[in-house]
């Protein structure tokens, strides 16, 4: 009888141990995941500043040829070339890349300059399939800048219509592999 008593004693303590290490175990682990999702969770929104604040950067180059082309919509080439040269020197970030001005021309967005070459689309050619979406949202919501979807998760395009006359855009290309470098 008494060594019954003893192994039931035993169990009982062995149960009890077990449920006790069960118990703080589970509670432990709790606490562990609520602090690692409280953790997470700020440094995602650090992250996302960081990553606002380089975007705004590229936004800052678009928007300053946009206020040139708003006040001459005949820009050359020259004037082009030469005020994103300008912009971009004044920029810390650089994550566009190309940046162009596309005017629509009846249904279809044309491309009217450039700043990259290679295999970017010559002057006069029409806009992509996702680029014309893109300008066309834009042009709904002039002076709202619009993304495209990623495109094979290389890059973007960033829109923008000219208030003063929407049938003009200006477009940054956001190349995700220099932005994941950064």
């Amino acid at each position: 009888m008494a060594g019954s008593k003893g192994l039931v004693r035993f169990l009982f303590v062995l149960l009890a141990g077990c449920l006790a290490s069960y118990s703080i175990s589970s509670y432990l682990e709790k606490r562990a995941e609520v602090n690692w999702k409280n953790a997470s969770s700020q440094q995602i929104v650090l992250i996302s500043l960081e990553w606002l604040r380089w975007l705004e950067g590229s936004y800052a180059t678009l928007s300053g040829l946009a206020a040139l082309v708003g006040t001459n919509e005949n820009v050359s080439e020259y004037q082009f070339i030469d005020a994103i040269e300008g912009l971009e020197s004044r920029s810390k970030f650089h994550f566009l890349s190309s940046t162009a001005i596309y005017v629509r021309n009846g249904s279809k967005w044309k491309l009217q300059h450039i700043t990259s070459f290679g295999s970017e689309p010559e002057q006069g050619m029409p806009a992509d399939p996702i680029l014309s979406e893109a300008l066309s949202e834009a042009s709904l919501l002039a002076n709202d800048w619009i993304m495209s979807p990623a495109i094979d998760g290389e890059k973007s395009y960033l829109a923008l219509a000219l208030p003063s006359n929407p049938n003009i855009a200006i477009v940054g290309r956001l190349s995700w592999s220099t932005c994941s470098k950064a």
